[in-house]
């Protein structure tokens, strides 16, 4: 589910005009939706430009 929101043709491109896929912000929205799922805690590093608020926050949705 969260492909869709993070794809070149995804719900976010065609939202947001600056948007531009990052596979490391796809990556880090995965493990965070797991460890949600799973009641678990995560703690995740990521450097500067890899969409960290997005990603924190889609699994959410």
């Amino acid at each position: 589910m969260l492909h869709n929101f993070f794809t070149s043709g995804g719900i976010l491109s065609k939202t947001l005009q600056t948007y531009e896929p990052r596979p490391e912000q796809q990556e880090m929205a995965d493990a965070i939706d797991k460890a949600l799922r799973a009641e678990r805690h995560l703690i995740v590093e990521a450097g500067t430009g890899v969409g960290k608020s997005l990603a924190y926050l889609v699994p959410y949705v």
